[in-house]
């Protein structure tokens, strides 16, 4: 029984080659959605030990106030460690998140007098290892604020 048109072929469905094409477009723009997504996890991870670092910088500012004492923080470049010094006898350490290394810092260590004020302004680099992504922890020379920045001030 011919089609409308005159056509007197039944179409049965998709070909085995349409549908290898379909299943090879899907795959070629899930690679792109999946190597993005793993960017911004790197990139989430980093922020986020960014964040570690500044609550811990000022934490050490508020130590040294409260106990009225110089109190310090040490980080340990090239690794992920970090140290936060009370006095000669006590300490605090902390890690950053697997895969986040300390890659500078212009003062090490920081020192907060017993008025919070910080010894320089300094400025801590972290990034992921094998990454280029680098973000930045910023201490201000006078009043001790801290802030995270992407861009190297």
């Amino acid at each position: 029984m011919p089609l409308r048109g005159g056509d007197s072929r039944i179409k049965r469905g998709t070909s085995l080659v349409e549908l290898l094409i379909v299943v090879s477009v899907i795959a070629i723009v899930s690679s792109f959605v999946l190597v993005s997504a793993i960017g911004g996890l790197r990139y989430g991870k980093l922020q986020g030990a960014a964040y570690m670092v500044a609550s811990k910088i000022a934490y050490t500012q508020q130590k040294a106030i409260m106990a009225d004492r110089n109190c310090y923080f040490r980080a340990n470049i090239g690794t992920s460690e970090a140290y936060v010094y009370f006095d000669i006898t006590s300490m605090e350490r902390f890690e950053l998140p697997a895969g986040v290394v300390f890659l500078s810092s212009s003062v090490n260590p920081i020192y907060f007098n017993y008025l919070g004020t910080p010894n320089m302004g300094t400025t801590i680099t972290l990034g992921v290892e094998g990454e280029s992504k680098r973000i930045y922890v910023v201490v201000a020379a006078v009043t001790g604020r801290v802030r995270i920045s992407d861009t190297h001030p």
